[in-house]
């Protein structure tokens, strides 16, 4: 179902944001509009992602299981394209942003937490995110207007 459900939504994804792109350059969104057209567009793929997780293990059980050395080489070829790309686009949100959402996880994977302790925290971090770019948008906003 992943193998299927994932290029699938892939697709559906780039067709959203494409959409979205084009309707935010023929009507010239206020950037406060833009932020929630865009977080409406993204929910709306994390949401298509969620549901195919949550479908697949619910429905198939997984044929593939990588090891312990095979999740490290993704997590370093993952770390080494997100470096790549905060050094291509002069930007630190590429790399900030997952450090923020996995970071917690991989730590708290090697400790004696609970679940909801760990639930809390990682709901915390992904708080600050959204606090930080709305705060970030509105100085820019400040900026844009002098």
């Amino acid at each position: 179902m992943q193998v299927i459900g994932f290029p699938l939504i892939i697709i559906a994804g780039l067709l959203i944001y494409v959409f979205f792109l084009q309707q935010a350059g023929k009507k010239q969104f206020s950037t406060k509009k833009l932020f929630v057209m865009g977080m409406l567009a993204t929910t709306s793929v994390n949401t298509l992602f969620i549901l195919v997780l949550l479908g697949s293990t619910l429905i198939v059980e997984p044929f593939y299981i990588g090891t312990t050395l095979v999740n490290w080489i993704v997590v370093g070829v993952c770390a080494s394209i997100l470096i790549i790309l905060a050094i291509w686009s002069k930007t630190w949100f590429s790399i900030l942003i997952p450090v923020l959402l996995f970071i917690p996880d991989m730590l708290f994977r090697f400790s004696n937490l609970s679940d909801t302790t760990i639930f809390i925290i990682g709901l915390a971090s992904f708080m600050l995110i959204f606090i930080f770019m709305i705060i970030n948008l509105l100085i820019m906003d400040k900026r844009k207007k002098r």
